[in-house]
C-alpha cells in the first residue's frame, strides 16, 4: 500500500542540524493526515507521497521550507538582568503582552558583554 491523500500516516523522524548533530528524535511515531491538511511540513509530505510502509527517506529542509527565512527586524536586544542567572545560547522563553492570546517564543542567539 502506498501513501496517498486522506491516509493517516505515522512516522518516526530524526531532526539534525547541518553538521549532522541530532537535535530532535521521536521516541514513538507521530501521526498526521496526508494530503495537504497542514499536519506536517509540505516538503516532508511531498517526500512521503507514494512511499510504502517501512520505507525511509532523508529530506533536506531550508528555512523557507519550514519556519521561513531570517528576519532581522524580529531580533531584539534585551538587558541581561531580564533573564535567569544561568543563561545559554539556544534557551527559549515564552512571552508577550499580558492577557494577549499571541504569545511569542524568543530564542537566545547571542550574548554580548558591554562594559
Amino acid at each position: 500500500m502506498h501513501i496517498e491523500k486522506n491516509m493517516v500516516v505515522s512516522i518516526n523522524y530524526e531532526l539534525s542540524d547541518s553538521t549532522g548533530k541530532i537535535m530532535e528524535k521521536t521516541s514513538s511515531p507521530i501521526s498526521c493526515l496526508h494530503g495537504g491538511f497542514d499536519g506536517i511540513f509540505p516538503i516532508v509530505e511531498e517526500a512521503l507521497q507514494n512511499m510504502k510502509v517501512g520505507n525511509t527517506c532523508c529530506v533536506l529542509m531550508e528555512p523557507e521550507d519550514h519556519f521561513g527565512g531570517y528576519h532581522s527586524e524580529l531580533v531584539r536586544v534585551e538587558a541581561r538582568n531580564a533573564f535567569p542567572e544561568k543563561l545559554v545560547i539556544g534557551m527559549q522563553f515564552e512571552g508577550g503582552e499580558e492577557g494577549s492570546k499571541n504569545m511569542l517564543i524568543s530564542t537566545v542567539t547571542d550574548m554580548l558583554e558591554i562594559r
